[in-house]
């Protein structure tokens, strides 16, 4: 695959140039045309699309779809929102340009027309990179020029992946900035890490709060007393017994005497009987007793 044609920061255009058989619009029939089953962006907002919609519905189709002809069908290649938009309504036909693809796989070509609309969150984006990286054996340097972007941002995107699924998920529902996932990167105790993760929730932490003590878990210069961790088995044991009286699962996590305590259930009748079994089952004295004692008696 040569990479010598690759254009820097020119846009989607550039890098599709029209095909001598369609140099205009041209109306396409909407059944006639496939979606990109590897389709970078995963993520699709129902309340995006159907604003989408209403928008389109009033004044029409304002950005054609970009196809490439693949026997009897057309491969949509970019304009997806556009695409479940129209469907939505109820569109026979739509406004399309055919392109030839220079070279680039469709894939490529869909990362490019959403990477240039900012369509993508950045773990979608990373999982993008990998890809190119895995299946189309480019380099991160050759990725940066198919995307406008420089290597350094495309590296620095790529170690996102690095995280825990816990923390990518976070990410990807827009939970957690990219700033405080960078940042998490910093220190590599898991433990530690996902110590940090929390405060940044409980304590309304800043990208750049959440830096600065990275840096310092990092280096060493300045540790937090873990005090929960001697209290852990004391806590774990309460948990237990809690589960066992409420028949779900629970967790305590501490600090210290302070923390809070995670009741799960599966749904509303569950729900409905937990709070009927907290509200109407009092302690015993052996469990009131326990709870009372010193942590480092429990058992």
């Amino acid at each position: 695959m040569s990479h010598a044609n690759l254009r820097l920061g020119r846009g989607l255009s550039a890098l599709l140039p029209t095909s001598s058989s369609a140099n205009s619009v041209r109306m396409i029939a909407i059944d006639a045309i496939q979606p990109d089953p590897d389709q970078p962006r995963r993520m699709f907002d129902d309340d995006s699309i159907a604003a989408l919609a209403s928008s389109i519905s009033t004044h029409g189709v304002l950005q054609p779809l970009i196809v490439r002809k693949e026997g009897a069908r057309y491969v949509l290649l970019a304009g997806e929102r556009r695409f479940r938009a129209c469907v939505s309504l109820g569109f026979t036909e739509v406004p399309a340009l055919l392109r030839e693809d220079a070279g680039l796989s469709a894939f490529e070509i869909a990362l490019v027309e959403n990477l240039q609309r900012e369509d993508l969150n950045a773990i979608d984006e990373a999982e993008a990179y990998q890809r190119l990286i895995d299946e189309g054996s480019r380099s991160q340097t050759e990725i940066g020029a198919i995307v406008g972007k420089s290597r350094v941002h495309v590296s620095n995107t790529l170690r996102l992946l690095k995280l825990g699924t816990e923390y990518l998920r976070a990410v990807r529902n827009g939970e957690l900035s990219t700033g405080h996932a960078r940042a998490l990167l910093m220190v590599s105790d898991l433990d530690a890490r996902h110590q940090l993760y929390e405060r940044i929730f409980e304590e309304g932490w800043s990208v750049r709060r959440t830096e600065k003590e990275a840096k310092a878990l990092a280096s060493g210069a300045k540790r937090r007393p873990r005090e929960s961790n001697a209290m852990t088995p004391y806590y774990d044991s309460l948990a237990r017994d809690l589960q066992g009286i409420l028949g779900a699962n629970v967790s305590i996590k501490a600090r210290g005497s302070k923390g809070k305590v995670e009741i799960s259930f599966d749904d509303l009748e569950k729900l409905k009987s937990l709070i009927n079994h907290l509200t109407t089952t009092p302690l015993s004295e052996g469990q009131e007793a326990k709870i009372k004692s010193e942590p480092g008696q429990a058992h």
